[in-house]
């Protein structure tokens, strides 16, 4: 069994290193792209695109089921000294109910680098605001943003200061 696992996420990892290179094409500027491995061995490409028109930065995290590249987006809004999460949409093309779409270490990728980016360019807060369908999604969604320090107030509004 794990010795197939293995073949498979090499089949995964060589079709992300074929999209790894399409990032890299010329007119494909703004875009930086490393490919990685969720908490579970899972290979997974992020990206990160700067909008050169507008104060807006995307996470875009590109996973593989089957043969198919699905991608988990990430949008925030840059201010000077802080980052507002906009939306966050885990496998947003993929239609498959079979397929989990929480708890498969996408989100801990995205809030890792979100953290670092926001490090780097000298951002002292992240804010957001928390959406959910049902009971199940906001504890889920309560305990993720919690475990990386952010407050949460009973609007459901994010704030972490770094």
């Amino acid at each position: 069994m794990e010795v197939m696992v293995k073949s498979i996420n090499k089949f995964k990892f060589f079709l992300l290193k074929k999209r790894l290179k399409e990032f890299n094409k010329p007119g494909e500027g703004g875009i930086v792209a490393t490919l990685l491995e969720t908490k579970y061995g899972e290979p997974v490409l992020l990206a990160l695109h700067e909008d050169k028109e507008g104060p807006v930065l995307n996470f875009w995290l590109y996973s593989v089921h089957w043969t198919k590249i699905d991608r988990s987006s990430m949008i925030l809004f840059l201010n000077e000294h802080s980052l507002q999460i906009s939306d966050i949409q885990v496998l947003e093309n993929c239609n498959k109910p079979h397929i989990k779409k929480y708890s498969k270490g996408y989100g801990s990728i995205f809030m890792t680098y979100l953290i670092k980016e926001a490090k780097k360019r000298n951002i002292t807060t992240i804010t957001g605001e928390m959406s959910f369908e049902n009971d199940e999604q906001k504890i889920r969604q309560k305990n993720f943003y919690t475990k990386y320090g952010f407050h949460i107030d009973n609007d459901y509004e994010l704030l972490k200061t770094l």
